[in-house]
């Protein structure tokens, strides 16, 4: 009938899994003492102390000690689109799929695999979330990540030599860009390549969007080499006039340099304020 647990992250790994192969719904807002009194009334049964979970499907039972962590099963109804299948609980099952870097987890591939193991159906948008927060389970949260973010570029100084990394930070002290370039790729820039710049932007589409500015250079197989990125709120003059300053902290400017873009006039505004010796050409 329900499940006792000493910590309540147990829960995604067993009731609901346990629940939805069988095909079950589970909820957590009626009380023990509730159900303890249903439980009576049902079947008869008087003073009862304790109610145990016992999986028939695991190796080890689980028993119950702790009224406030409690999950029931309060309907025998089946559900071929069960709610139970939530976020969560799609992410705990799927969280060792993505351990796999070289794969790629797409959501049609988790609403087959979900309807293979459980034969319950998902919706794209369900497997989505799960996988969302499968990431969030295996690398913690954008918020977390944040706060990681300046001993992220310090140990990046520390450990590649002629790495430059900055943070900006508006009048409250809180995050409003980042720039890095790794000190190795600034080496073989201005070493070994042709002095072509070539910049650009792309829109993020996580929690807090944002623009990643990009700066890269072309090898002699044309092959593309990252030079510095960074990421900010958005294309402003402002933005990109502060991303190629401090790029020139590590290509100086000269005129034998050459930066292509596109026609954004905030890109246009920025070169001829932080490179006015370089060349501007125009990728279309």
């Amino acid at each position: 009938m329900g499940g006792y647990w000493e910590h309540k992250d147990g829960l995604y790994d067993y009731v609901p899994i346990d629940c939805i192969r069988r095909a079950l719904y589970f909820s957590s807002k009626i009380s023990y003492g509730d159900l303890i009194d249903l439980i009576s009334v049902r079947f008869g049964i008087q003073d009862i102390r304790r109610l145990s979970y016992k999986f028939s499907t695991y190796v080890y039972p689980v028993d119950m000690y702790d009224d406030n962590d409690m999950y029931v099963v309060d309907s025998l109804t089946m559900y071929p689109n069960i709610r139970n299948a939530n976020k969560k609980v799609i992410g705990h099952v799927i969280k060792d799929q993505l351990t796999d870097c070289g794969r790629v987890y797409r959501g049609k591939e988790i609403m087959k695999d979900i309807n293979q193991r459980f034969k319950v159906n998902i919706s794209y948008k369900q497997a989505w979330r799960g996988k969302h927060y499968a990431e969030q389970l295996l690398s913690g949260s954008a918020e977390e990540a944040f706060v990681k973010l300046p001993a992220y570029c310090h140990n990046h100084e520390l450990a590649k030599s002629g790495t430059l990394t900055h943070i900006l930070r508006d009048e409250f002290d809180r995050f409003k860009m980042v720039f890095i370039a790794i000190g190795a790729a600034v080496r073989s820039f201005v070493n070994c390549m042709r002095p072509i710049i070539i910049i650009d932007g792309a829109h993020l589409k996580d929690a807090f969007k944002g623009t990643m500015f990009l700066a890269v250079g072309m090898d002699g197989n044309n092959q593309i080499l990252p030079i510095a990125f960074g990421v900010g709120k958005n294309e402003s003059g402002d933005a990109w006039t502060w991303f190629l300053s401090k790029l020139k902290d590590g290509i100086a400017d000269h005129p034998e340099l050459a930066i292509i873009s596109d026609r954004a006039s905030s890109i246009d505004l920025a070169i001829r304020t932080v490179y006015p010796l370089a060349y501007h050409g125009l990728c279309c």
